[in-house]
């Protein structure tokens, strides 16, 4: 196995908290030949042997992606009994943070860059797990970054997680209807979750809020399991409206794939519109 530690005289972590979410603290940090890194430590694993290899082994994955919209991996840092997974700090923050910032940006191109960097992990059998606007950051030059990869797996690892622990950590609202049944095998991470996730990223990007922003959680677990999906944002053009609406089936075999959405997205406008109102007509 390829080590990803860090050198732990090669970084300094600065005083003070920056983010406190449902599993992890974030800290800033400085890293020799690097600048300023991104410090995340996880609170849920609470039996270090196991568990530990399980985050280096998935991480390890992280470390060998190189797609311009996947966040650079630096590895892991330990110190004081802690494991910190170590990334470039990046002061755009995520996804509707830069939205609310950026409101002219063209919506679409940031759809079809997140769709690439979802159809390169499911090439090299990489599934996401946890796809949603948090876990993409925005680059200075306002390329989105998918992060957090396998941290979803290794939660689900430390401890099987129900629907209500899956809303505690606040990924309820882009859970496909099978990760939110109590049972088994609906814990297990695929592709075609992460394509249903993306339906619900596109409509982040085009409505720069969370899905179903006006509902708390249990309702909008009700319309999970019962087939209700988001109304179609305003400015989102019809063509793309059907392809999001394509990621959304409660069968999972129904969904298109990654490679088949990026596609869609990249065809000439007439083109795309022909093959789209095709393809949703012939699942009617």
């Amino acid at each position: 196995m390829i080590d990803c530690t860090c050198d732990s005289n090669a970084i300094r972590i600065l005083p003070g908290l920056v983010a406190h979410g449902g599993y992890c603290d974030l800290y800033r940090g400085e890293m020799e030949g690097k600048g300023p890194v991104a410090l995340k430590s996880l609170r849920t694993l609470d039996t270090p042997e196991k568990l530990n290899r399980l985050l280096r082994r998935e991480t390890e994955v992280w470390h060998h992606l190189e797609h311009p919209n996947i966040l650079e991996f630096y590895g892991v840092y330990h110190h004081e009994s802690l494991d910190y997974l170590v990334s470039p700090w990046i002061p755009n923050g995520d996804l509707l943070t830069y939205l609310k910032s950026h409101p002219q940006i063209d919506r679409k191109a940031m759809v079809l860059e997140i769709a690439g960097a979802l159809e390169y992990l499911h090439k090299k059998e990489v599934v996401h797990g946890d796809v949603k606007s948090k876990n993409i950051l925005v680059s200075s030059s306002g390329r989105p970054l998918l992060c957090d990869f396998g941290l979803s797996k290794i939660l689900d690892r430390a401890r099987s997680r129900t629907p209500t622990e899956i809303q505690g950590a606040g990924s309820l609202r882009w859970s496909a209807p099978e990760f939110l049944i109590d049972q088994p095998d609906g814990r297990s991470k695929t592709k075609a979750g992460d394509v249903f996730a993306f339906g619900f990223v596109t409509i982040e990007v085009y409505t720069g809020r969370i899905p179903f922003y006006e509902y708390n959680d249990s309702s909008v677990l009700a319309f999970l399991l019962c087939g209700k999906r988001p109304e179609r944002p305003l400015d989102m053009d019809g063509v793309v409206w059907k392809l999001t609406r394509k990621c959304w089936p409660t069968n999972p075999s129904s969904r298109p794939t990654m490679r088949t959405i990026c596609q869609m997205l990249r065809l000439p406008f007439e083109i795309f519109q022909r093959r789209v109102t095709r393809s949703v007509a012939h699942t009617l």
